[in-house]
């Protein structure tokens, strides 16, 4: 955990303390609750422009648009996800409701109170920290568990007794099936979509790029067999990065890369994911477009 340059200049911890939209990095939650509603990745949605008209005093449209400023007509959800649409979660949200999606980033570990509950939450409009975001992750790296941070485990005295000892809270919190077919879209996401370069050679990969408006963040978030990690990029005062091109994809994804490759070696981790064999789910092969 780093939540800083230097701890004598700032003592403010980023990785704790920092409340930062995580943009498209929230859509993993999205489209869990999606899948756990009973749709599939190979359903289709939308990618079109979308309207909105906001309530209050003057009355204006919200519509919010692709990165790209591309539309891609009728595409499978799994298309959807790995090319970070923003039409197609807008548009599940409105199919779903808000309030689902609430529930399930909070089952995963979502605990801060900047969550809300309309919208705007497909695009990552909430408020979250990276250690909350990295314990959502790892849901989908322990096929529906949650674990919970610590930061000691062990406290031992001079003489080497153990003081105080703590493990890890584990607890199920989304059904296996959800976790996996979320995981399993999300390693596509890194084969052929927005995280090319997070991946890591030779192991299974799933992430999620963040970019939020105006280039002010940068977030790359995922998990290899063994370990799950997120880096997040930005200015404390919320200033950009760069003026364009700042994204999470271009920025955060090979700083995580370069943690990851190297906090992997000399250690006993399997290179693909396990699936218990008492999950509902089974693997299949489709066309991420038709």
């Amino acid at each position: 955990l780093v939540g800083g340059h230097d701890f004598a200049t700032s003592k403010f911890n980023r990785a704790t303390q920092a409340f930062r939209q995580p943009g498209s990095g929230f859509k993993p939650i999205v489209y869990a609750a999606a899948f756990d509603s009973g749709l599939l990745p190979t359903d289709h949605f939308l990618d079109m422009k979308i309207e909105y008209e906001k309530k209050g005093p003057r009355q204006t449209l919200w519509s919010p648009g692709n990165y790209e400023g591309k539309y891609n007509g009728e595409v499978t959800l799994q298309y959807a996800l790995i090319r970070s649409l923003n039409t197609v979660a807008v548009r599940l949200i409105d199919y779903l409701g808000a309030q689902p999606v609430v529930d399930m980033a909070r089952s995963m570990g979502v605990v801060s109170p900047h969550l809300p509950a309309d919208l705007s939450i497909a695009l990552g409009s909430a408020s979250v920290t990276p250690l909350e975001m990295a314990a959502v992750f790892s849901v989908f790296a322990n096929n529906g568990n949650s674990v919970e941070p610590l930061m000691i485990r062990e406290i031992r005295s001079s003489n080497g007794d153990v003081l105080e000892s703590r493990r890890p809270l584990v607890r199920p919190a989304i059904d296996p099936a959800v976790a996996i077919t979320v995981r399993s879209a999300l390693i596509d996401a890194v084969n052929a979509g927005t995280g090319r370069k997070a991946l890591v050679q030779g192991r299974e990969t799933f992430g999620k790029t963040g970019t939020t408006n105006d280039f002010t963040d940068a977030w790359f978030l995922g998990g290899v067999p063994g370990l799950v990690a997120v880096v997040y990029a930005g200015n404390d005062d919320h200033t950009p990065l760069a003026k364009r091109g700042a994204t999470g994809g271009d920025i955060a994804a090979p700083v995580w890369n370069a943690f990851v490759s190297e906090a992997v070696k000399n250690r006993n981790f399997p290179v693909k994911f396990d699936i218990p064999a008492d999950a509902d789910v089974e693997p299949v092969s489709f066309c991420r477009t038709t």
